[in-house]
C-alpha cells in the first residue's frame, strides 16, 4: 500500500511549471498578436480578452496551485503582454494619445484591458 504520492510536484515545482508555461502562451500571445495588428492590420482591444482567459487557464492546468502567487503571475503576464503589444503596434509616442482621443471608444479599448487583466487573475488558481 502505497502511503505517499512519490510523483506529486511540490508548491515550487508547480510555481515554476506555471512560470515556464505561462511564459510560453505570453511569448506565442505577443508574436500572434503583433502579427494580427501589424501584418494584417486587424487590430481589436477584444482579442485581449482571449489571450487573458488563455493565460489564466494554462497556468491553472499546469501550475495546479491555489496560492494567490498564481493569479498574480497571470494577471503580470497578461499586463505584459497587453503593454508589449501596444508599444509594437501603437508606439511609444501615440499609446496614451489613441487611448484617450477617442471618448467613448476609449473607454471600451480600456474596459477590454481590464477585463482581460482580471479574467487571467480570476482563473489561473484552482479554487
Amino acid at each position: 500500500m502505497k502511503v505517499f504520492n512519490t510523483r506529486a510536484l511540490t508548491r515550487k515545482q508547480r510555481f515554476t511549471k506555471a512560470l515556464l508555461t505561462g511564459g510560453a502562451c505570453a511569448a506565442a500571445a505577443i508574436i500572434i498578436l503583433y502579427i494580427l495588428f501589424n501584418v494584417f492590420g486587424l487590430y481589436m482591444s477584444l482579442l485581449y480578452v482571449a489571450v487573458g482567459f488563455g493565460i489564466g487557464m494554462a497556468i491553472q492546468y499546469f501550475g495546479r496551485g491555489v496560492q494567490i502567487q498564481f493569479s498574480l503571475l497571470a494577471a503580470g503576464l497578461t499586463l505584459a503582454v497587453i503593454v508589449i503589444v501596444d508599444l509594437l503596434t501603437i508606439g511609444l509616442d501615440n499609446a496614451m494619445a489613441y487611448l484617450t482621443q477617442f471618448g467613448l471608444d476609449s473607454l471600451w479599448e480600456i474596459g477590454y484591458r481590464a477585463a482581460a487583466i482580471y479574467l487571467a487573475y480570476r482563473y489561473s488558481r484552482v479554487v
